[in-house]
């Protein structure tokens, strides 16, 4: 094949998989929410609904939603998974049960892989130093930590530090949940979500006696590999 065909067809699959990739995800920023004039004074605001951010669900108490309170990673807007719970008199209740979590259902193709970035930071406004949290889907769950002591972040630097996910779809649609693992009103933050890649398995059939092998590749390459007679899934389990 001609080198420049190769390098052609290798930069379509590159901007295919950007493309797809773009498209099973929404407001992975959280740019699109609320309005600007619904912060309050101190550029944040606990939010229990789900119109609240869009195309996301806040599934457990509340998350405070944060514009210009401290520095996003991406944007202006960035999400504490932990709410800030308020006694009737306006002041902080500490000791109230503000562990929250959001999620998203997205689109995905069944037995395709999805690898998925994002941006953690934790609030460094109060303890515990260690924020905990965790990201799941059906079938696959990973924790993940930030502390605040040893890394030494405040609002004008949040020290952000990008996080993997890799998860195995197994219906049409999935589930994407982070949720908070830690205690009181300062929790980990995140921001900058994004599908960085999608990717399936096929069989692929070799000439000569070299046999079938499986390979991994770039889920818009999938169907020219079966237009040539591959076929989709690992080669021991096909049929």
């Amino acid at each position: 094949m001609n080198k420049f065909i190769v390098i052609a067809t290798i930069a379509l699959c590159m901007f295919l998989s950007t493309a797809i990739s773009a498209q099973v995800l929404k407001n992975g920023s959280f740019e699109q929410g609320i309005a600007e004039d619904g912060f309050n004074q101190w550029g944040f605001r606990t939010v229990s609904n789900d119109t609240d951010i869009s195309f996301w669900s806040i599934d457990a108490y509340s998350v405070d939603y944060v514009t210009d309170y401290w520095t996003a990673s991406e944007g202006l807007r960035s999400v504490d998974l932990n709410g800030t719970a308020y006694f009737a008199d306006g002041n902080v209740n500490l000791a109230g049960i503000v562990t929250g979590q959001i999620a998203q259902t997205l689109a995905t193709i069944p037995n395709r892989t999805y690898t998925l970035t994002f941006d953690l930071s934790g609030n460094p406004d109060g303890g515990p130093s260690n924020k905990t949290m965790t990201v799941w889907t059906t079938g696959d769950t990973q924790d993940y930590s930030f502390n605040v002591a040893t890394i030494g972040n405040n609002h004008d630097d949040m020290k952000w530090a990008t996080q993997t996910f890799t998860f195995k779809a197994t219906a049409p649609s999935t589930v994407l949940t982070f949720a908070s693992t830690t205690e009181g009103p300062w929790g980990p933050v995140i921001d900058n979500v994004v599908i960085s890649g999608v990717t399936g398995q096929i069989c692929h059939v070799n000439s000569g006696n070299k046999g079938p092998k499986t390979l991994t590749v770039g889920s818009p390459a999938i169907p020219a590999h079966l237009a040539h007679g591959d076929r989709e899934g690992p080669c021991e389990l096909v049929q």
